[in-house]
């Protein structure tokens, strides 16, 4: 059985909270990139540890780490096998 972190669990929250995210490639080792379909210039960079930022780049970003009890609570996590 494998182990969900909460990154995993962050992520998946986040495709359910905004429909049409996708994961793009990321030139930085510390974050996964995201960026909304809707809103090309706005992105979201999820943490190994399960950080969760918005903005234009990495450097420029902001926590968003008040919405993430919030967001796990109403998008809770469903293990698929």
């Amino acid at each position: 059985m494998s182990h969900t972190t909460k990154a995993d669990q962050i992520i998946a929250a986040l495709k359910q909270w905004k429909p049409g995210i996708i994961e793009i490639e990321s030139r930085s080792s510390k974050y996964r990139v995201f960026v909304n379909s809707a809103t090309p210039e706005q992105y979201y960079f999820v943490g190994k540890k399960g950080a969760l930022r918005k903005g234009r780049c990495a450097s420029k970003s902001y926590s968003l780490e008040h919405i993430v009890p919030q967001l796990l609570a109403k998008f809770p996590f469903k293990f698929s096998a």
